[in-house]
């Protein structure tokens, strides 16, 4: 590097400015500073590359967080790479500003050039800063005097028609920002999208432009969150971050392509010119504050693999680039991600380790450490219940049996696997560092308040919130930040400098991490006055403590709170709302934060279920406003305090016959919104990427192009009000019936039935222990299942089985030891063998008795509900006038009694008849016997059963989703059954607005595609179905990984998709699935493949199920827990036969069966003639329950295989070629 930087020659030709001592000591700092972040960038960069696998590591594998000694490594030489090379700005800002003082001290027109020319100094002083994080402007106010400043200037001198858009937009956002209410908000949004769309049309690709694209997507972003916005007019706002993302990178790319592809990226190469450099460190700037706004969107919607990937990246990029703020920024944000979910949570000590690496302090100081208290990351619904918990530590067993890839062990495990149990935990630490400490983050910690601010919230995390750390983090931002905050000072800067000058902290760093322990002196109360500005960080990290102490609080009632105190608290935030510029972007904090304020307390828990008219009326206008939200905390919220208070009230007030007809359709609009909103709203984004990339690679069109602009969704995955939910139920098929288990936050189970022939029933049916009973067996029942597989290297063949089909491992996968004869190798197999299978069958029973015991104690007489009509209706009107003389039930009730008598016993009828009598009734008083006889007599003699095959779509809580709801003993008259993540997804699969063609979807098997054993370790598997899929001739992969093309041409041009083999087939091909438009039925046999990962209480989960529904695939068939090959592929085998051979009814296990090749193309008349009656379709369902029986371990095995999506159904060869 040479000596001094090359400046513009404006300065190197003035004189004046070339023989000021100022300009040289000015000059001079600004070397010096270039030189050290050089030279420290170039540290960084080759401990990144300092060998071929760094390299690989850095490029290929930074995501895989099992690596974590390469990423404490990194961290360590990056904290190192920084050591005596902290500078100080303030010093380089002082010299400037007394080049300027001593120009103006001799004012001449030399010294007027001189000073102009000196000017461009301060580019590179700027750039500096913002590369720190020093200074963000970020006031609306300070933005509309630069407008109106600029304004004459336009008219003197000439500008590009770039700039003048530039000017243009920001006008757009300022008047955005500052206007007064929403209407006026929304008149400006309609601008802002109309100017967006003339500038898509132009189609120029200049930077400015590009710019202001990004700049109007910021509004629309905000746009989408004003009420009763029109989303498909705003568009999605997750969408629109990430497009704003986009070109933000377009942007940075253009000025340093070597940052985003990992490369050296020194700052050196960018000083060749003060605006150039000033312009890249925008961009730079730019890039990293969108990119942070999208992750906390993420988590706002509760994305959680998108935040985790876009903070991964960001921790890395910055990383090799040797920004240390955004490096501790986004590394920060991924602790603070991971120790808030159940997904991965071994995860967060790694993440920690990283930290602590990343923060280690130059002086030692004698093992002082930052604790953290022994308090569990946030739990489940149910600490033990849930079967997809992480609370089993399977721990060495998965090394001893092969299952070296972490990934794979945990896609099929039933249970998430944990490093430790909760209470065995290590709780993760971070070392103190002395108060004269000289490491960068102390040093930088002074006079820069960004960095200051992310290491007390850093405290924060790392003590878990804890209600003293919240206390002191609170206390700190008020008096350090916010109260010492001036109205000329826009960057909150100075009064944290001379804060530290003063010696006004009582703790040395991180304002906790020294002394944490300390708790004397809290501090007042927050008082703020009506002018000043409070940057939006800042008031977006003290917020959003607030809320997540009180979600916590809420859920665990952990901290026994003064009601007073919390109310001043809410108080405290909203007025902070009220004062801030942020509002509209921290909506889903303010929204959980109001509802917070709303509610009353009960205990320590936000749960009234008594509130006022006033504020139910509030929560609903909420509701109804931002509906089209996917905020996960407050929309599960807001609709559980509306369904418990409208529940509430009506049981109090109203009897059916004198209530309001809406009550039944407004609790069940409630009750399905709040169903899985994470999964809707990555379906809505998934679909927009996918119609832009469709845009993007069909047509170069103008007009194409301004549409991929603006890119609005056709499915919003929302009701526009409970009427459009309304309309869409009664648009049902008859054969349909719909039926949602929810859980609210009092742990209250709900059933919503939905018909399009009745009004909806809801249910209170019981609130479950934090511990419950049920879901403790069935945990129990999960970890001895997979702890039996996981104990033994092969399945043994059970002893008493003397088939001559049965299955048997393979030689080398025997536990026989050489050194023993012959026959005590039999007797020790056979042993071994009996021990096993009698395990397994004592836990099939096991599972069996819970079932039954699930349905008696969970559900009740609510238990017939679940199944689908008998009896139409409309039909057996005479029956229903007869009866509505009786006077004893309303029409809604009476109907339901006499869709499901059919399907029940009397005495189970009579029982459910008392429920839905209570149900809409206060009245205690019971039927007369004679009454509720008189009344089965008549419907017995009358009624007309119905002869077609109904379904019931069943929706459950991820939290529930790992029991077999499916086996429940009351299915056994209508199996059936077909789940769902919500009603909005069979509404986006089978487009409830049009009319509903197919019910059952057609499958032509002879169009199938097949993928077996990809991964090559499954001999016995893939000997078996080689064999038995060679039968039907379908096209298919053996022993090798596919390519991404050939699953997107298998999952699109198929009917159907046969997956054999490890877990859900997700580590082959990743994001394929998302990205096509699947048509094919896709069944997938591999362990837990279609498991609900949990991520915590308010997020729907992880599972290559959704990606399949996302995709539009019509139905996904897979396991929930862990499976033994043999077993499941022998379900499989019973479950093809089923579907594709035909058989004599008379002997359904004959082996005549007459396959249904791809190849065979029989004569349609001969069929017909054919002695073998065909029926014109099988059901997948109707498949799976007979292939349940063909187990030797019904519920163990045959349990786990659940379908999700659509009714599908085999069509038959003959049936198909006769539609022809």
């Amino acid at each position: 590097m040479t000596e001094n930087i090359s400046v513009d020659s404006t300065i190197n030709d003035t004189p004046s400015i070339k023989k000021n001592q100022a300009f040289l000591q000015c000059q001079k700092l600004i070397n010096r500073y270039v030189i050290t972040v050089g030279r420290t960038q170039k540290k960084i960069f080759e401990s990144c590359y300092d060998s071929p696998d760094s390299e690989n590591f850095v490029k290929d594998d930074f995501f895989n967080m099992s690596r974590i000694d390469e990423h404490c490594s990194l961290c360590i030489h990056f904290a190192k790479s920084f050591e005596r090379s902290a500078i100080c700005l303030e010093e380089l800002i002082k010299a400037w500003t007394n080049l300027i003082q001593s120009l103006q001290q001799d004012y001449n027109p030399k010294t007027r050039e001189a000073i102009q020319a000196s000017h461009s100094l301060v580019n590179f002083i700027i750039g500096f800063c913002l590369l720190e994080a020093k200074y963000r402007l970020e006031d609306w106010q300070l933005l509309g005097i630069f407008l109106e400043k600029e304004k004459p200037n336009i008219k003197k001198a000439p500008f590009t028609a770039g700039y003048l858009l530039i000017l243009e937009c920001f006008e757009l956002v300022y008047l955005f920002h500052t206007a007064t209410d929403a209407d006026k908000q929304i008149l400006i949004a309609d601008e802002v999208l109309a100017k967006l769309a003339e500038i898509c049309k132009d189609d120029r690709r200049t930077f400015l432009y590009t710019q202001s694209k990004s700049i109007l997507r910021s509004v629309l972003v905000l746009s989408s969150r004003l009420p009763n916005s029109d989303i498909k007019k705003y568009n999605d706002p997750i969408y629109q971050r990430e497009m704003e993302v986009s070109h933000a990178t377009s942007i940075l790319r253009s000025y340093d392509s070597d940052y985003l592809k990992g490369n050296f990226s020194p700052i050196q190469n960018k000083m060749k010119s003060s605006d150039a450099f000033l312009k890249s460190c925008m961009a730079f700037v730019d890039y990293m504050e969108i990119s942070m706004s999208y992750c906390w969107d993420c988590w706002d919607v509760g994305l959680l693999r998108e935040a985790e990937s876009s903070s991964i990246a960001l921790w890395r990029n910055n990383l090799i680039f040797g920004n240390a703020y955004w490096t501790l920024r986004s590394l920060s944000f991924l602790f603070f991600l991971k120790s808030s979910n159940t997904y991965d949570s071994h995860l967060v000590e790694k993440v920690a380790q990283c930290l602590q690496a990343l923060l280690t302090p130059a002086t030692s100081s004698s093992n002082y450490y930052l604790l953290t208290p022994k308090r569990n990351i946030r739990p489940s619904v149910f600490r033990r219940g849930s079967a997809v918990d992480d609370s089993f530590d399977l721990g060495a067993s998965v090394s001893d049996n092969n299952f070296e890839d972490e990934f794979l062990a945990q896609e099929m495990s039933s249970m998430s696997i944990y490093k430790g149990t909760i209470k065995e935990r290590k709780h993760f630490n971070l070392e103190m560092h002395v108060s004269d400490c000289s490491c960068f983050f102390c040093v930088n910690r002074i006079s820069n308040w960004a960095m200051a601010l992310e290491l007390d919230r850093l405290t924060l995390l790392f003590r878990r919130n804890t209600p003293m750390q919240f206390e002191l983090f609170r206390n700190t931002l008020n008096n350090n930040y916010i109260q010492k905050t001036e109205k000329e000072n826009h960057l909150a800067q100075r009064s944290v400098n001379s804060a530290h000058k003063q010696k006004e902290f009582k703790t040395p760093f991180l304002n906790g991490i020294i002394n944490f322990d300390q708790t004397e002196d809290l501090l007042p109360a927050i008082k703020l006055t009506d002018n000043q500005f409070i940057p939006p960080l800042l008031i977006n990290y003290l917020l959003r403590a607030i809320s997540q102490s009180f979600v916590e609080r809420s859920e665990e009632m952990l901290w026994d709170r003064n009601v007073l105190e919390d109310k001043n608290i809410l108080d405290e935030a909203m007025k902070l709302f009220k004062q801030s510029s942020c509002k509209i972007t921290n909506r889903a904090i303010w929204l959980l934060l109001r509802h917070f304020a709303r509610v009353q307390l009960s205990g320590d828990k936000f749960l009234s279920t008594n509130c006022s008219p006033t504020k139910i009326n509030a929560a609903h206008r909420d509701l109804s406003d931002y509906g089209n939200l996917f905020f996960r905390e407050w929309r599960q919220r807001c609709a559980h305090f509306l369904i418990r208070n409208r529940y509430t009230q009506f049981m109090r007030t109203y009897t059916y016959n004198n209530m309001p007809h809406e009550y039944a359709w407004t609790v069940a609009f409630y009750h399905i919104e709040s169903m899985t909103p994470s999964m809707r709203q990555l379906a809505r984004t998934l679909l927009l990427r996918k119609k832009a990339h469709k845009i993007r690679t069909d047509s170069k069109d103008t007009n194409q192009q301004q549409d991929l602009c603006l890119n609005n969704p056709a499915h919003t995955f929302t009701f526009k009000n409970i009427d459009h939910f309304k309309s869409l139920i009664e648009r049902l098929p008859p054969e349909i019936t719909f039926v949602n288990i929810s859980l609210d936050e009092e742990n209250v189970l709900w059933m919503t039935r939905c018909h399009a022939a009745n009004e909806p029933t809801i249910i209170r049916l019981c609130k479950l222990e934090r511990d419950d009973p049920m879901l403790a067996r069935m945990s129990e029942i999960l970890e001895s299942s997979d702890l039996s597989v996981r104990k033994s290297l092969y399945v043994p063949q059970d002893p008493d089985e003397k088939s001559d089909n049965e299955i048997e491992r393979d030689k080398e996968h025997s536990l026989i030891s050489p050194e023993i004869p012959a026959k005590k190798q039999t007797e020790q197999e056979l042993q071994k063998a009996k021990e096993f299978w009698g395990e397994r069958k004592k836990l099939d029973e096991q599972l069996k008795v819970l079932i039954g015991d699930l349905q008696h104690k969970w559900l009740g007489a609510a238990a017939p509900l679940l199944l689908p009509p008998a009896v139409d209706v409309e039909d057996n009107q005479r029956v229903v006038t007869r009866l509505m003389g009786l006077g004893v039930f309303s029409f809604p009730t009476l109907t339901l009694l006499l869709q499901l008598y059919h399907f029940i016993s009397e005495e189970d009828w009579i029982k459910l008849s008392e429920l839905l009598r209570a149900n809409e009734t206060q009245s205690n008083r019971t039927i007369a016997h004679s009454t509720m006889s008189r009344i089965a007599q008549i419907i017995k003699q009358g009624s007309i059963k119905s002869t077609r095959k109904c379904y019931t779509l069943l929706v459950v809580p991820p939290a529930l989703s790992h029991l077999p709801w499916e086996c429940l003993p009351i299915f056994d008259q209508s199996p059936y059954v077909m789940r769902l993540p919500s009603f909005h997804i069979f509404e986006y699969l089978c487009t409830l607005e049009q009319e509903i063609k197919e019910i059952p979807k057609m499958v032509d098997g002879r169009n199938s595609f097949y993928i077996l054993n990809p991964s090559g370790d499954l001999a016995n598997t893939q000997k078996r179905i080689t064999d038995f899929v060679g039968q039907f001739n379908w096209t298919g992969l053996i022993g090798e990984v596919p390519t991404r093309d050939q699953i997107r041409l298998a999952l699109t041009e198929s009917e159907l998709f046969l997956y054999i083999g490890h877990g859900s087939g997700g580590r082959y091909w990743r994001s394929t699935v998302r990205e096509t438009d699947c048509n094919a039925v896709s069944i997938l046999m591999g362990c837990s493949s279609i498991k609900i990962h949990d991520e915590g209480p308010g997020f729907d989960g992880r599972s290559a199920l959704y990606e399949y529904l996302i995709a539009r695939c019509p139905c996904v068939v897979g396991c929930l827990w862990m499976v033994t090959d043999g077993e499941i592929d022998r379900f499989f085998m019973a479950l093809m036969e089923y579907c594709f051979m035909e058989s004599p009814k008379s002997d359904s296990k004959s082996k005549n069966k007459k396959m249904i090749s791809s190849k065979s193309q029989p004569n349609v008349q001969e069929t017909q003639n054919n002695s073998i009656k065909t029926e014109s379709f099988k059901l997948f369902t109707e498949a799976i329950v007979k292939a349940r029986l063909s187990c030797k371990l019904p519920y163990l095995t045959g349990a786990s295989v659940v379908a999700y999506g659509l009714p599908v159904a085999a069509a038959m060869d003959a049936i198909l070629k006769m539609n022809v």
